[in-house]
Parts: structure tokens; sequence; C-alpha cells
């Protein structure tokens, strides 16, 4: 509505002035003077037209041009907000292999220093038992020597006289009972020591049980916590990159709604 009054009163206006000029030219010159002169005006009517007509093409092409190029803009950044997606995609996959090489690497060496060590105390045991065998086999050969001169003694104790055999059979007997009695407690001091030795070795088994349940604990604890924390900044990021965008469009709005308000000023001028 507003401009179709304006030219409304741009043609009335025109009109005035063309009347006022015939007239003038009426006055002043000839008949064929006054067509020339009303023929010059109505070309110069129809050039302004043609101009109008021109402007309003050019704006409508401006138009064209500006909804393409929203669309582009609005097309590239769906194409770089699904890549960033997958990017992120990708990475997440990336890192939950990575955890488990890291997890199955560790239960790997977990499993390795375990088996060292059950290898030590087979050893362990194994010396123990080859040092009790040896022990036993020599306190068998010295009880052995000691059973052939007590023999040999026998003899001759038998020729010297029957009162000395008995003294020696009645000594041997008591050396027999003696010798037992120190194996018996020896035994049972080395088995007194083996238990100790278990006993150890099982609490330190356990110990270190515990203590490598409580690292992995806090090792996993440590992995979720950092894991969080990526999630969380890359949460912030895309929000931070969203509101850009929506910044940048409305700046990128209001500069073409102030040029169409600009040109459209011009035009009904």
């Amino acid at each position: 509505k507003v401009n179709e009054s304006a030219l409304a009163l741009q043609c009335a206006l025109r009109c005035q002035r063309a009347r006022r000029v015939f007239r003038r030219l009426l006055g002043k010159k000839r008949l064929d003077d006054a067509a020339a002169d009303i023929q010059a005006v109505y070309r110069g009517h129809l050039v302004r037209l043609k101009v109008r007509e021109e402007s309003i093409k050019q704006w409508e092409e401006l138009e064209r041009f500006s909804s393409t190029r929203l669309q582009s803009t609005y097309r590239a950044h769906l194409v770089r907000r699904s890549m960033a997606k997958k990017r992120e995609e990708w990475r997440r996959e990336w890192r939950r292999r990575a955890g488990t090489k890291l997890q199955s690497a560790w239960r790997g060496h977990s499993g390795r220093r375990l088996a060292r060590e059950e290898e030590m105390y087979q050893a362990l045991e194994l010396d123990e038992y080859a040092v009790t065998k040896l022990q036993s086999c020599f306190r068998g050969h010295v009880g052995r020597n000691k059973f052939r001169a007590r023999r040999k003694q026998q003899a001759i104790d038998k020729i010297l006289s029957s009162a000395a055999k008995l003294q020696a059979v009645y000594r041997g007997h008591l050396a027999r009972l003696e010798a037992n009695a120190e194996r018996e407690l020896q035994m049972a001091e080395i088995e007194f020591e083996a238990a100790l030795r278990i006993q150890a070795v099982l609490r330190g088994h356990w110990g270190r049980q515990v203590e490598r349940f409580r690292r992995r604990h806090w090792l996993a604890n440590r992995l979720q916590r950092t894991y969080r924390g990526h999630i969380a900044r890359l949460d912030v990021m895309v929000l931070r990159r969203f509101n850009a965008a929506n910044k940048l469009q409305s700046v990128y709005r209001g500069h073409v709604s102030r040029r169409f308000m600009v040109h459209h000023r011009q035009v009904v001028a």
C-alpha cells in the first residue's frame, strides 16, 4: 500500500509538471515544437518504466541468489555436523579397542607374573625336599656305620664275657632309643618350620592378591574419570560450535535484511 501510494503521488506530480510545460510551450512555441516536447516527455516516461522493471528483476535475482546461498550454507553445516558425529564415533571405537588391548596386555602380564611366582615356590619346595632327603640319607649312613661298629664290638665282647655282652646289648638298646627320640625331635622341628614357611608363603600370596585387586580397582576408576571428563569437554565444544553457528546465521540474516531495506528505499525514492 505504501508503494502504491508513493507511485500514485509520483504520477500525479509528473502529470502536473507535464501540463505546466505543455502550457508554456503552447504560449511560446508552435504546435510542432509542443508535439516534440510531448514525445520527449513520453519517451522519458517509458525509459523510467524500463529502468524500474530492470531494478525489480535485479532485486528478484538478488533474492534468488541469497536464498540459494543460505541453502548451500545450511547444507554444508549439516554435512559438517554429520562428519563430526562420525569422527566422534570413530574416536570412541578406537578408544574402546585401545582400552581392551591395554586390559588384555595387563592381564597377560599378571598371569605370567603369577606363573613365575608359582615356579619359584615349587623350586623352593623341591629344594627343601632335596635337603631333607640328603639329611635322612646321611643320618642313615651314620647309623649304619655305628651299627656295624657296634656289631664288631659285640663280637669282641661276646668272646670276652656274656656279662659284657649283656651290658653292650643294654647300652645299644639305650643308644637306639636315644637316637630314635632325637630323630623324632628333629623331624618334629622340621615339620614345624615347614608349616611356618607354608603359612608365611600363603599369607604373602593373599596380601599380594589383595594389593593387586586394589590397584586394579584404582586404575579402573582413574580410566573412567578420565573418559567422562573427555566426553564432557567434547559436549561443551559441540555446544559452543552450535551457538557460534546460530550467531553467524542471525548476523547474516540481519545483514541481508538491511541491504533489502536500503535497496527498497532507493527504488521507492
